[in-house]
């Protein structure tokens, strides 16, 4: 179906449908998974042709979320909700709208009561997350109390390691600092483990609340830049820092959204960010981060227009 270029009458669209619905309530759990996929294949191409059969097919995939709330399902869960994200994104907007709330209930339901520590589920709920705020824009707004506490706890989520002969784990950082050899290039070493993506993920996540709700953000700027600047040093992983101090100027940008104009407030917490970014850069040792680095703090001083820095600061 990606690769297919005709179109397909609406007959065809509802045949294929209800042969891949029958498969995912009926099949064992790999053909449940590969039909679920399939499906959000099939409506990624129809697009507003789905749009006649999309409620309907958003509530049965609803329903087979809450009839398969055992472990051993915690994939095929997964490949629902990024299915049911994907189809939403293909009808646009408006018929999502009317699915909206049902389907931010059953992945908070499942973020919020079903996630184990390490949970296959995560990476998808992150992703799905992104696709509804891309298609909502600023009515995204109203589901941030309910779904931001989850991000933040994924976004500072601390990996541990641990060596041989030591019975306890330790933070990433706190051990890699330890079995640093002494000969060292001064490079700062990049691990990447499920824990590290699931923790870029949802800082990737942020930033896109951060772009595309504006001003909308604003009552999270404060919370959101705590977290953010605390990992503009995460010494584990270097996509990590780079991804952390790439949104923070869009936290001003929100600010100034919100604000309408450049403020006394604006110019404090400017000052904050770009320090912190500047700090950091005295430990930095990778080309790429400093380049980024260099740039948000750019960035920032743009946002905030002529006389931000005096004489001395520069």
């Amino acid at each position: 179906m990606e690769n297919y270029k005709d179109k397909i009458d609406q007959s065809g669209i509802q045949n294929i449908s209800t042969k891949l619905l029958t498969l995912v309530q009926n099949g064992i759990s790999l053909v449940k998974e590969n039909a679920v996929t399939s499906l959000a294949t099939i409506v990624e191409q129809a697009k507003e042709a789905y749009v006649p059969f999309f409620k309907e097919t958003v509530g049965i995939l609803i329903n087979s979320l809450a009839a398969h709330s055992a472990k051993e399902y915690k994939q095929f869960r997964g490949q629902v909700i990024e299915a049911i994200t994907i189809m939403c994104a293909g009808v646009g907007e408006k018929p999502f709208a009317e699915v909206a709330d049902a389907v931010v209930g059953a992945m908070l339901e499942i973020q919020t009561k079903q996630l184990e520590d390490k949970d296959c589920q995560r990476l998808y709920l992150l992703s799905a997350w992104q696709r509804i705020c891309l298609l909502m824009k600023g009515s995204f707004a109203k589901y941030l109390p309910s779904v931001l506490p989850s991000i933040f706890n994924m976004a500072t989520l601390q990996p541990q390691m641990g060596v041989s002969g030591q019975a306890e784990l330790a933070a990433l950082s706190d051990v890699l600092n330890e079995v640093k050899p002494e000969e060292s290039s001064g490079k700062k070493s990049s691990v990447f483990t499920d824990e590290i993506e699931e923790k870029e993920t949802a800082i990737q996540m942020l930033s896109v609340f951060i772009d595309e709700l504006g001003g909308d953000f604003f009552d999270y700027v404060k919370q959101t830049s705590q977290v953010l600047m605390a990992m503009t040093k995460f010494t584990a992983n270097d996509s990590i820092r780079q991804t952390t101090v790439s949104a923070l100027p869009g936290l001003v940008k929100c600010i100034k959204a919100k604000q309408g104009q450049v403020t006394p407030e604006l110019i404090q917490v400017a000052r904050e960010y770009n320090g912190n970014i500047y700090e950091a850069m005295k430990e930095e040792t990778e080309t790429e981060c400093l380049c980024q680095q260099v740039a948000a703090m750019k960035e920032i001083i743009n946002e905030c227009g002529n006389g931000f820095m005096s004489q001395q600061e520069v």
